[in-house]
C-alpha cells in the first residue's frame, strides 16, 4: 500500500544439519525478488534470512560427525552464505539462533511469559517426531501401538516413525488463544496467501488447541530455560522468535529499530511449516502484546518426479550444481516465472533448459542482439527520442505502461508467476512490433523512421530490463 514506506520480508531460518537444497533456494529467491521489487519501488526494505541451530536433530547429527554441536553448525554457515551470494540474494541480515543477542532475548521473552502466567510447569507424554521436532496431536496418534518402546505412528509431515516420550516440561497456554486466533483469521482473510492454506489452518484450530510443550529436559543442545537449567527451550519457541530478535526485540538501545520494522509485511515459507507460523507464532505474539505480521506467503513444494523435494528423500537438486551449470539468473528466472506459488510444481532440467532457450535466448536475447546490430549498421550510437512517434510506437508505449501497472497489481498479491507472465507477453509484443516495422529495410530507405523504430525498441527493452531486474539482477543490469 502507498502509505507503507517500509517493507520487512523474512524467510524461515533453515535447519543446519546439511547444505542448502533447491527448496531452500526457492523460498529465499521468492523473498529476494519481493525485497528487490520493494527497493525498486522506493520502499525502505529489510530482508531477513538465517539458520536454525538448536535441537535434538542437530545434536544427533553433530554426534555422528564427531563434533560439538556448535562446531558442527559453524561448519555449514559459510556454505549457506556462499550459496546465497552466488544466487544474488541481497539480504539485510543473516541471523543464527546461536547468536548471543538472540539467546538472551529468548530467555527474557520466556521469563515475560512465565511472569504473565502463560507458561507453567507440568509433564508431557506422547509421540514425538525428532526429524521434524514436532509433537503429534491426539488425532494423529490414533492406532498407536500399546508398546511404547516401539516406533509410533508415522509423522504426518515426513512419514517417519515417532518415539514415545515422557518428561517434565514447561507448557505455553496455547489453548487460551484459540478464540482470539479464530477471530483474527476471520477479520484478516488475507493473512494467509493463498486462501486455501488459510482454510486448512482455520479447521485445524477449530478442532481444538492443546497447550504447547515449551521445554525439553532430555535434550541438552538448546537455549537454557530461565531459572531452570535442567530445561532447554523447545526448538520452535527459539526459532520462531528470530523474526523479532533480529530487528532488536528486547535489546537495549534497539527499541526504535524494532518499532520501525515490526510487524513484518510478508513472511515467506513452504506449506509444511504453515501450522507453526499461522497458529503458534501468532499466539506467541498475542501473548507478548505484539502486532501480528501482515501476510504469510505460503508456497507449494518443488517436485522432482512425483516426490516432494526434501533432504530425507535424497532427491535433492543441489543449487551449486545448478549455479555452475546454468548461472544464477536463469535459475532465478525459472523458479520465479514457472512455479505457481499456489501449488506444487514439477522441476526438471529439461524444462529449465527449454525456458532458457525460448524465453531468454530467442525472445529477449535475440531481439536485443538484432536491434544493437542494426543500430550500429545505421550509425546510431546514441538513441534519441523522436519528435513524433508513429501510431504503432504509441501503441507499444501504452502497452508498456499497462504491463508495468499489471505487474505491480500482481506483485501486490504475491502472484509472481502471473506478474512475470505479463513481462513475457510484452517481450512478445516488442518482437511483433520490430518484425512489423522491418527496420532492416528502413536503415537505407528512411533513416528518420529507422531511428524511431530503434528508439521505441530500445525504450521497450529498458522497461523490460527494469521489470525483470528483481528476478535477474545481474543480467538485467
Amino acid at each position: 500500500s502507498e502509505s507503507c514506506k517500509k517493507v520487512y520480508i523474512t524467510t524461515p531460518i533453515y535447519y543446519v544439519n546439511d547444505i542448502a537444497h533447491i527448496g531452500h533456494a526457492y523460498t529465499t529467491i521468492i523473498a529476494d525478488v519481493l525485497a528487490r521489487y520493494s527497493r525498486l519501488v522506493g520502499y525502505d526494505t529489510f530482508f531477513l534470512t538465517g539458520t536454525d541451530e538448536h535441537g535434538q536433530k542437530i545434536a544427533m547429527a553433530a554426534d555422528k560427525a564427531g563434533k560439538s554441536p556448535k562446531e558442527f553448525t559453524d561448519s555449514f554457515i559459510d556454505a549457506y552464505k556462499d550459496t546465497w551470494k552466488e544466487f544474488e540474494i541481497d539480504y539485510s541480515h543473516f541471523i543464527r539462533t546461536t547468536d548471543e543477542y538472540h539467546v538472551k532475548a529468548i530467555q527474557q521473552w520466556l521469563q515475560k511469559l512465565i511472569d504473565k502466567g502463560d507458561i507453567y510447569k507440568s509433564s508431557y507424554n506422547g509421540w514425538y517426531c525428532t526429524p521434524c521436532e514436532t509433537f503429534l496431536s491426539d488425532k494423529e496418534t490414533e492406532g498407536a501401538p500399546e508398546d511404547k518402546s516401539q516406533d509410533g505412528p508415522a509423522c504426518p509431515s515426513c512419514s517417519r516413525g515417532t518415539q514415545y516420550i515422557e518428561e517434565e516440561c514447561y507448557f505455553f497456554k496455547l489453548s487460551k488463544y484459540q478464540d482470539r486466533l479464530l477471530d483474527f483469521y476471520k477479520s484478516h482473510p488475507d493473512f494467509i496467501f493463498p486462501q486455501e492454506r488459510g482454510n486448512e489452518v482455520v479447521s485445524f484450530v477449530e478442532s481444538g488447541l492443546k497447550d504447547l510443550c515449551m521445554s525439553r529436559t532430555t535434550v541438552k543442545w538448546g537455549i537454557p530455560f530461565p531459572g531452570d537449567e535442567q530445561h532447554v527451550a523447545y526448538v520452535w519457541a527459539d526459532a520462531l522468535n528470530n523474526y523479532i530478535t533480529a530487528i532488536g526485540y528486547l535489546q537495549e538501545g534497539k527499541q526504535a529499530e524494532f518499532e520501525k520494522w515490526w510487524p513484518a509485511n510478508v513472511q515467506v515459507m513452504g506449506k509444511d511449516i504453515v501450522r507453526f507460523h499461522a497458529v503458534i507464532w501468532p499466539a506467541f505474539l498475542m501473548a507478548s502484546d505484539l502486532p501480528l505480521p501482515e501476510h504469510l506467503l505460503v508456497h507449494g513444494w518443488i517436485k522432482v518426479g512425483d516426490q516432494k523435494m526434501s533432504k530425507s528423500l535424497g532427491n535433492v537438486m543441489d543449487p551449486r550444481f545448478l549455479y555452475q551449470e546454468y548461472g544464477p539468473d536463469a535459475v532465478r528466472y525459472f523458479l520465479t516465472t514457472q512455479m505457481a506459488i499456489t501449488q506444487d510444481s514439477p522441476f526438471s532440467l529439461q524444462d529449465l533448459e527449454g525456458r532458457i532457450n525460448s524465453d531468454l535466448a530467442n525472445e529477449m536475447g535475440n531481439l536485443l542482439n538484432r536491434m544493437v546490430t542494426l543500430a550500429k549498421r545505421g550509425g546510431l550510437d546514441l538513441v534519441s527520442v523522436p519528435a513524433d512517434w508513429s501510431e504503432a510506437s504509441l501503441k507499444l508505449q501504452a502497452d508498456a505502461q499497462k504491463m508495468v501497472k499489471d505487474v505491480q497489481d500482481y506483485l501486490d498479491t504475491y502472484s509472481l508467476h502471473m506478474a512475470y507472465a505479463e513481462v513475457k507477453r510484452f517481450v512478445a509484443a516488442v518482437n511483433a512490433y520490430f518484425h512489423a516495422q522491418e527496420p532492416w529495410k528502413l536503415v537505407k530507405s528512411d533513416p528518420t523512421k529507422f531511428a524511431e523504430v530503434i528508439s521505441a525498441t530500445a525504450h521497450s527493452l529498458y522497461v523490460i530490463g527494469v521489470m525483470y531486474w528483481p528476478v535477474m539482477p545481474d543480467k538485467m543490469q
